[in-house]
């Protein structure tokens, strides 16, 4: 989220399929990957970690399709967070090994 950003660049739900690492269907994303990636979008709106909108576009053959732009991401985690996160690496739940998956 943080590059799309940056980059003021608006992606399609299949961008996030791509990056989540769903597969694809005949080269087309799954309505219930798509169902739970909207679902994950909407929580992090509601934590307050980001927000978004959705644009209007068109496909390389003109037909409507729906963008997402970020309008913002959080940069610092809330401390509820923080909290949330130590006791999760305190019990383990949070392992070193996906600590440096997450900061690649």
């Amino acid at each position: 989220m943080w590059d799309y950003w940056i980059c003021q660049k608006t992606f399609l739900m299949i961008d996030l399929h791509k990056a989540l690492g769903y597969s694809l269907k005949d080269g087309k994303p799954q309505s219930r990957n798509s169902a739970h990636i909207r679902e994950l979008l909407t929580l992090l709106r509601g934590a307050s970690l980001i927000d978004f909108e959705i644009v209007s576009g068109r496909n390389e053959k003109g037909a409507p399709i729906d963008l997402y732009k970020i309008k913002w991401v959080r940069s610092e985690l809330p401390d509820m967070f923080k909290e949330s996160y130590k006791r999760l690496v305190e019990t383990g739940e949070i392992t070193p090994e996906w600590e440096r998956i997450t900061n690649v």
